[in-house]
């Protein structure tokens, strides 16, 4: 749970909502085939639950009003690794900072699989 107090109260937001969003802004990146698992429980859960979109996604606070995010991801074969993992931080970051406020202090791309 992220919490943010501003002149009119305070605001929670469960780190599943933040999932989501990022997961969102990663999909409709150029170059990103898909979601990797970014453990063996999250492997399991998705046989279950089919188009996870939050799949791959780890929120780590890192501060007062401030997350880090960990992204696991499939890229297409034959693109510029450097210049996809650049765009989906740049899409992330200001996609998170413009829709819930907060600030994100970093943001990781794991690169797990290529797909043709």
């Amino acid at each position: 749970m992220v919490k943010l107090e501003n002149a009119f109260g305070e605001i929670t937001l469960s780190e599943d909502v933040l999932e989501t969003i990022v997961g969102h802004a990663v999909n409709e990146c150029f170059g990103v085939a898909g979601m990797a698992a970014r453990d063996s429980v999250d492997g399991f859960v998705s046989l279950f639950k089919r188009n996870r979109v939050d799949k791959g996604v780890r929120i780590l606070p890192a501060g007062e009003d401030m997350i880090s995010i960990e992204l696991h991801i499939v890229v297409i074969y034959g693109l510029n690794i450097a210049a996809v993992s650049t765009s989906i931080m740049e899409k992330v970051r200001y996609t998170v900072e413009e829709l819930t406020g907060l600030t994100v202090h970093e943001v990781t791309v794991c690169i797990d699989d290529m797909k043709a």
